[in-house]
């Protein structure tokens, strides 16, 4: 079981770029707007670890990760992300110990 907390600098930068058909290196670009942030978020874990015989573990768990006052992305059509979300993992562990006493 355990909780995290994090802060960072989020930088969010939106360019309008005109390109040049004869020569890419004269191509035109202005910046519209940039944006930085100090942001923070957090997370909660819980998971469980099993061992049988020191030979065979089994690991697994759940993490709730959430961030906050994450800045969106600019533009027409942009798509609003929900910053939290569940993270699951479960993994299996053997000791080299097994294979050497099988050989």
């Amino acid at each position: 079981m355990g909780v995290d907390l994090a802060i960072i600098l989020y930088g969010i930068s939106t360019d309008v770029v005109v390109p040049d058909d004869f020569n890419r290196e004269n191509e035109i670009r202005q910046n519209l707007r940039s944006e930085h942030r100090v942001v923070m978020g957090y997370d909660a874990n819980l998971g469980v670890a099993l061992n049988f015989m020191d030979r065979v573990a089994v690991d697994g768990g759940v993490k709730f990760l959430k961030s906050l006052n994450v800045p969106q992305q600019l533009g027409a059509n942009s798509v609003s992300i929900q910053p939290g979300y569940f993270q699951y993992y479960l993994g299996i562990g053997v000791s080299f110990e097994v294979f050497k006493q099988g050989m």
